[in-house]
C-alpha cells in the first residue's frame, strides 16, 4: 500500500468514527432528554466504550421514581436494539466530581467522568 493510500484510509477511517460519534451523541441526549424531566440532577459520559451508548447517573425524586421507571420502559419498546439497564440507588456523592458538586448537566454537555 502506498503512502497515499494509507494517509487516505486513515483519513476515511476517522471521518467515520466521528460521524458514528456525532450519531452516538445524538442519541444519548435524545434518551438523556426524555429522562431529565424525572431527576433532581445527572451526569453522564458517552461512549465510555464502543458498545456502552450511555452511562449515566440520575438523582430522581422520590415521587418520580415510577414515571422515571415508565418512562425507560417507553424508552426500551421505542429502541428494542437497545439494552437499558437500572441499578441504584446511588448515593448523592455519585455526583461530585474532583471534589466538587457537579452543576450545569442540564444544558445538555457531555462531560466525562
Amino acid at each position: 500500500m502506498s503512502g497515499r493510500a494509507y494517509l487516505m484510509a486513515r483519513l476515511e477511517e476517522d471521518r467515520m468514527a466521528r460521524a458514528q460519534r456525532q450519531r452516538a451523541e445524538t442519541l444519548a441526549a435524545r434518551i438523556d432528554a426524555r429522562l431529565l424531566a424525572f431527576t433532581e440532577d445527572s451526569i453522564r459520559c458517552v461512549l465510555l466504550t464502543p458498545r456502552l451508548l450511555l452511562t449515566a447517573a440520575y438523582l430522581i425524586r422520590n415521587d418520580q421514581i415510577g414515571a422515571f421507571q415508565q418512562q425507560i420502559e417507553i424508552l426500551q419498546s421505542e429502541h428494542p436494539q437497545m439494552r437499558f439497564l437500572c441499578t441504584g440507588p446511588w448515593p448523592p456523592y455519585s455526583f461530585v466530581k474532583n471534589g466538587r458538586l457537579v452543576e450545569g448537566r442540564r444544558d445538555g454537555k457531555n462531560d466525562s467522568i
